[in-house]
Formats: C-alpha cells, sequence, structure tokens
C-alpha cells in the first residue's frame, strides 16, 4: 500500500491564517464581519455587564461633595520670587504647601469634630452602627478564653485608651473624607468634604474653613504679642546701655576739649578738611592756568591764533578776523581781474598788513594775561600749604585723645543703632497687629453650596462607561472565540487544512418535519430549495468520474446528516434515471427503514449471514432508489462484514446498479466504516458545518486513508447560510443574499 499523508490539524493559532479569507490577510472588512457574526455575543456581554453595572449603582449609597474656598493674603515683604517665576510655578509654594496641611490637619480635624458632635455621628463613629454579622460571629467567639489558653495578653484595652483610640479613629475618618489642594498659579485653597448627606457636606465644608481662619489668626495674634513683649524688654535694657555710652563720650570730650564743628566733625580736623580742599583747588586752577598758557604760547609760534579760546572769545580780535578774511578775499579777486601790479591789489595787501599787525598786538595781550593768572595762582597755592603744614602739627598732638574718644563713640553708636533696630521691629509689629485686626490674611471667597448632585457613584457615567466597557469586551471575546473556532466554515479551509476536495456545502433543514417534509425525500418535496440543488452539485461531481460506481458515506461524528445526505443523494441519482442501490450498513443505530417507513427485516445483516437473498432483503419503489435496510443488530455484525461475503455481494450488484451508496456509521466510533472503504471505490466524509473539531475530521481522514480506502472528498452539512454568508469567502453566501431568488425555500 502507497505512503498515504497524515491529515493532523494544529491548534486555531497556528491555523488562523487558514481562518481569515484571502491566505490570512486581516482586512477591515473581515473584521466587521467577525463583529456581525458574533453580534449576539456582543450584545449579551454588554447587556450582562451594563445591567450588573446599573445595579451595583443603585446599591451604593449616593456620596455628595461641597467645596469652600479661602484665599491667603500676600502679605511677604520681600520682592517677588524670580526663580519661581521663570519656573512658573505660584508665588510662595513652600508656603501654600504648608498651609495645606495645616487645614488638613488632625488638631484642626479635631476642633471641627468637637463642634459639629461629629463623634455622635455613625457616619464617622463605626461603633454607633448597627453591628454586621462578620462582627457578631467574632464577638461572640471565644477570643479572650483563647488568650488566656495560650498565655497571651489580654485585648481587653483600658477604658480611658479605648476611648482615645476610638477618638483617633473618628478622626482618621473625618480626614479620609476631606481633600485640600491649592488652585493652579494662585493663593486659593480649595476645602473639599465628602459625606452621605449633602447638607452636611456643606455645613462641614464651611465649618472647616471657618476653624482654619479663626486659627490662623489666632496663631498669628499669639506670635506677635510674644514677639512684642520681648522686644519691649530688650529696648528698656537698650535704651540704659545708650545713655550709658553717650555720657561717656561727651564726658572724654569735656575733659580734654576735643570740641566738634557744625558738622560733627572735630574742629582741628575740620579747618584741615577745608584747607586740603583749597590747597587742591589752587593747585588744580594753577594747572590749568600753566596749561593754558602753554598752550597759547605753542598756537602763536605756529601761527594757530584762530583757535585759542580767549581770541575766539574776543570780540575785537573775532572782528578783525573777520576783516582780514574780507581783505584776502578781495586780494584774490583783484589779481585774478587786474593782475598783481595793478593798485587795487597792491592797496589791499598794505590794507592786509595792518589788520594782521592787529591781530597780533591782542594775542600778546592774551598771553600777557594769562602769564599774570598763573603768578596768581602759584602765590595762592604756596599761601595754603604754609597754612596746612601749621594745622597739622597742632593736629599730631590730639590724635592720641581722639583715638580714645572714637573708641567710647563706636561703643555708644553700635547700642543706638541696636537700639533703633529693636524699637523699629516693636512699631513694625504694633502696625501688623492694627492691621490685622482690620484686615485678615485668610479670607473666605466661596462658602461650600449645598451640592444638587451626588459625587459618586455617577450611575448616568457609570452605566455609559459600562456600555463603552463591555461592549468593548463583547467585541474582544468575539475575536478570541472566532478565531478559536474550531469547525470547518468554508470550503477554502477544508482544502487548505485537509488537502482534499468539497464536494459541496448543504444547507441545514430548519423546517423539515413540519408539512409532511421528511428529511429523507426533501429533494423531492422540494426541488427547487437550495437543499436540493446542493444535492444535485454533489451528484454532479460525482459523475465526473464515470469509474466510480460504490460510494461509501460516513462521518467522523454521530448526528452530523450523512444519513439524510446519503437518502438525498439516493433520490437525486433515481430521479434522473439512473439505477441507485442505497445500502445501510449503520447496524447499532439504523435510521433509513424508520424515515422511509419500510419494514426493518430482512436486511444487509441477514444477506451476510446467509439468511436470505439480496433479492429477498431489496426494497424497491417506483422512480425511487433500491434500499437494502441493515436489518437485526448482532452483537458480531462488525467481524461479520470482515468475514463474511461483503466483498462479493457489491461485485454481485455492481453490474445492476449505475451508483451504489453505502450508508456506513461514524468512521471514528466503529470500525465498519473503515472496513467498507476498501471496498468501495470512493469514501465521501460528511462534516458538520461549523461544529465537527478540525482534529476530529483530520483523525477521520487518516482512518480511511489508512483502512485502505480512497477518500472522494469532504460535503460540508447543515450550513447556516445565513451566518455563512457573513464570511468572506468564495462561496459565501452561496444560497443567501442576491442568490436567494433562485430557490423557493432553503
Amino acid at each position: 500500500m502507497e505512503d498515504r499523508p497524515n491529515f493532523s490539524v494544529g491548534s486555531p493559532l497556528d491555523r488562523m491564517s487558514e481562518v481569515l479569507p484571502g491566505g490570512g490577510t486581516f482586512s477591515l472588512e473581515e473584521l466587521l464581519r467577525t463583529l456581525r457574526r458574533r453580534m449576539w455575543l456582543i450584545l449579551t456581554i454588554m447587556m450582562v455587564g451594563t445591567l450588573l453595572t446599573a445595579a451595583v449603582s443603585i446599591m451604593l449609597p449616593s456620596r455628595y461633595t461641597a467645596v469652600a474656598k479661602v484665599l491667603v493674603a500676600d502679605k511677604s515683604p520681600e520682592g517677588p520670587d524670580l526663580n519661581a517665576a521663570v519656573r512658573g510655578l505660584p508665588p510662595d509654594v513652600a508656603f501654600m504647601s504648608s498651609q495645606v496641611q495645616v487645614v488638613a490637619s488632625r488638631n484642626l480635624a479635631a476642633i471641627v469634630i468637637d463642634k459639629l458632635g461629629l463623634e455622635s455621628d455613625p457616619e464617622f463613629n463605626d461603633t454607633l452602627q448597627p453591628p454586621t454579622l462578620l462582627k457578631r460571629i467574632t464577638d461572640a467567639l471565644p477570643t479572650e478564653w483563647f488568650r488566656q489558653k495560650l498565655g497571651m495578653p489580654s485585648a481587653v484595652l483600658d477604658p480611658e485608651l479605648a476611648k482615645r483610640l476610638q477618638r483617633e479613629e473618628v478622626i482618621d475618618t473625618f480626614l479620609e473624607n476631606m481633600f485640600t489642594e491649592v488652585v493652579e498659579a494662585s493663593r486659593v485653597i480649595d476645602i473639599w468634604f465628602t459625606s452621605e448627606d449633602r447638607e452636611k457636606a456643606s455645613r462641614i465644608a464651611n465649618a472647616i474653613s471657618d476653624t482654619y481662619i479663626d486659627q490662623h489668626l489666632e496663631n498669628q495674634y499669639q506670635t506677635i504679642r510674644r514677639t512684642m513683649a520681648w522686644l519691649n524688654d530688650r529696648v528698656a535694657g537698650l535704651r540704659q546701655e545708650v545713655k550709658t555710652a553717650d555720657d561717656a563720650v561727651e564726658k572724654f570730650r569735656s575733659e580734654k576739649g576735643l570740641l566738634k564743628g557744625t558738622g560733627g566733625e572735630m574742629l582741628n580736623e575740620q579747618q584741615i578738611s577745608e584747607l586740603s580742599s583749597q590747597l587742591v583747588l589752587a593747585r588744580s586752577q594753577r594747572a590749568e592756568s600753566e596749561a593754558r598758557l602753554s598752550q597759547v604760547r605753542g598756537l602763536a609760534r605756529s601761527g594757530g591764533t584762530a583757535s585759542i579760546a580767549e581770541v575766539v572769545n574776543s570780540p575785537l580780535i573775532s572782528s578783525l578776523i573777520a576783516q582780514e578774511t574780507e581783505v584776502k578775499r578781495r586780494i584774490a579777486q583783484y589779481s585774478q581781474e587786474y593782475g598783481e601790479r595793478h593798485p587795487l591789489p597792491i592797496n589791499a595787501k598794505a590794507e592786509l598788513q595792518d589788520l594782521q599787525a592787529k591781530i597780533g598786538v591782542e594775542v600778546n595781550r592774551v598771553v600777557q594775561s594769562l602769564q599774570n593768572e598763573v603768578v596768581v595762582a602759584r602765590a595762592r597755592e604756596q599761601s595754603l600749604q604754609r597754612g596746612l603744614e601749621q594745622f597739622g602739627t597742632q593736629v599730631s598732638k590730639s590724635n592720641k585723645d581722639e583715638v580714645t574718644l572714637r573708641a567710647l563713640e563706636r561703643d555708644a553708636e553700635a547700642a543706638r543703632s541696636t537700639l533703633d533696630n529693636f524699637m523699629q521691629e516693636a512699631h513694625q509689629l504694633n502696625a501688623q497687629d492694627t492691621l490685622r485686626a482690620q484686615q485678615a490674611d485668610v479670607t473666605l471667597i466661596s462658602y461650600a453650596p449645598i451640592p444638587p448632585e451626588a459625587a459618586f457613584p455617577k450611575r448616568k457615567l457609570m452605566v455609559l462607561l459600562a456600555i463603552v466597557v463591555f461592549g468593548l469586551i463583547g467585541i474582544v471575546v468575539a475575536l478570541i472565540v472566532d478565531q478559536f473556532d474550531s469547525g470547518f466554515r468554508s470550503s477554502e479551509q477544508v482544502q487548505n487544512t485537509l488537502g482534499v476536495p468539497v464536494l459541496g456545502l448543504v444547507p441545514a433543514l430548519k423546517g423539515a418535519g413540519r408539512k409532511g417534509r421528511v428529511p429523507g425525500r426533501y429533494v423531492l418535496q422540494q426541488p427547487t430549495s437550495s437543499f436540493a440543488e446542493a444535492i444535485r452539485r454533489i451528484h454532479a461531481k460525482l459523475l465526473q468520474d464515470p469509474s466510480v460506481r460504490t460510494v461509501q458515506i460516513t462521518s467522523a461524528e454521530p448526528s452530523e446528516g450523512k444519513t439524510t445526505v446519503s437518502l438525498n443523494l439516493a433520490q437525486v441519482a433515481a430521479r434522473l434515471g439512473g439505477r441507485v442501490l442505497l445500502i445501510d450498513t449503520d447496524f447499532r443505530r439504523s435510521e433509513i427503514a424508520d424515515l422511509l417507513r419500510l419494514r426493518k427485516s430482512p436486511g444487509l445483516i441477514d444477506i451476510l449471514t446467509k439468511r436470505a437473498s439480496f433479492s429477498d432483503v431489496v426494497q424497491a419503489g417506483e422512480g425511487s432508489p433500491d434500499i437494502v435496510v441493515a436489518g437485526g443488530f448482532e452483537s458480531q455484525s462488525s467481524e461479520m462484514l470482515v468475514l463474511r461475503d461483503l466483498p462479493h455481494l457489491l461485485k454481485q450488484v455492481r453490474d445492476r446498479y449505475d451508483l451504489i451508496i453505502i450508508d456506513a456509521p461514524p468512521v471514528i466510533s466503529l470500525v465498519d466504516a473503515a472496513v467498507v472503504a476498501g471496498q468501495v471505490d470512493r469514501t465521501i466524509l460528511v462534516v458538520k458545518w461549523a461544529g465537527t473539531r478540525r482534529s476530529v475530521v483530520g483523525h477521520a481522514v487518516n482512518e480511511v486513508n489508512s483502512a485502505g480506502g480512497t477518500l472522494g472528498g469532504v460535503i460540508l452539512t447543515k450550513v447556516d447560510v445565513k451566518r455563512h454568508s457573513l464570511y468572506s469567502f468564495g462561496d459565501s453566501g452561496q444560497y443567501h443574499g442576491r442568490y436567494k431568488k433562485y430557490y423557493d425555500v432553503a
């Protein structure tokens, strides 16, 4: 026997490319088709999840959140924080963070709890709530007795300690329901409080803001009062120190004769300072006069008298220079018009010489004036120098006394400076105390209104989110279920997976059994149905090979429609004028006799056991196939197929009929079909559409091949044509959609 392929089928994930049409290329169209195929699964998951979410949201108690807003004033004496401004941070980030912690502190919470009497509120005090079933059970257990037996310390607490712990639990519960934050880029603090009662939430949020403002003011007042008391004591001591230091300075000054001038300096120092200033000024004036004299002399020698400042500022010299310029112009004009020897240019030149002589005289006068200024400046400088030297001799004698005096004055000045600083601080604190009495640093800018709606749970939002979330979950589940679909849904999948041809897709008979319709005669009762067309298509493919005379129809599992296919295929072949024989070899579950209302015995088992002849067993009808029923069941019937004369029977009747169809039991559960497979021309495997697992079908194919049979093809039965049309395979919609008009019924 030649080697035959092993049709093993891998996991669904390995066959994903086989499931997807187009050779495994996933597309949006295929995604939409998949979602449409699994629409009921998606809707079921979405509806169940949404209903559960709605039920849970209804059972959850409503909680309301109220918000109060307080403004913390900016009273920082320093300028703006440039680094914080560059980083985009609000002013005084650390300060505002600290204030948020103050609002959420346990001390402030305890004050609010006492003010509103929340310790007696069951919402905050668990001991006031009705005990739960679990607490009743735990309270009923003899835990204290077990502790004593195990040598463990008693769990019973001191009443005072238990009361303190209970109060801490109330504060913890209170703080869990409170939330504070700074509004971005501002000095506003939001105070949120959540409660089961909307009016209570508003009342507590307002109480927190009021308590925070009161505590803030009280802390400021206490700090200022303590600082003022210390400053007043310190100022009194410093005043006495300043008085003592000033008295010591004046006593030493009077004893040594160190008198002060109007500006506070010593008289000798004041006079020396004045003489030094005058000497510096005299030297500067002398140097300036000498510089001007030197400049004038140089310019006079070089003939540049016109640029000398004194010359320029002299009206007479300026007038002479202007006349000189006019005469030069006339000389140039006369020389050009009359020549150099004409009387007019000669007279003009004489006039020019006269003007230049006058200008020289005036310039000499300017130089002489500057020389006189230099002589006066030098004399004044020498006089001041002699006076300064005389006062210097007197000052050096009192330097030792002045050193001691300056030390005493420094002590007095230091004491006075310290006193001034403390007095300034005291005045500022007094002013701040007065201002804070008129305006608080913290202001309530928005009270907490009664919330109109519950903050939790947001039932509408939860339901909408549940619809979206569970819809997405349903889509994911649908895609996963579709990818893990282990059945065959098209001829392409069968051919790609098993490598065997598909003879046809047979629609499911949803209306069979009603109005007298018999599945075994459906092609005769509904010849224009899609089912009948599918059977005729299968018969046409069988006729393509004239050598095929004996065909076994089997399946991998029971209830896949092999008997219905066998009967209707035999009916179609007989209706077309062929001589057809249908043999039932399913001894354990024979259905042909019941479906066609034939006698159940004698049958095939009687022929094989020689109890009856073929002519006695065959049941024929006009225009219908001849039928051999299975007959009575015997425990050794499968062995009889091997031991008895089945090949002889097939050879005997082969010449009488054009087509012999054998309805066999499932090939996996019984050996009968495997034995028959080796005795017939072809074996056809019936597979339930989207029902039989691929691995099972592959195993059935291997069974047929290993028995020496020839697999003629696969028939997909019980096809849901509506669901099949939702796929994008080549044969999708074969009997649905626009093709449906060709058929009266399915």
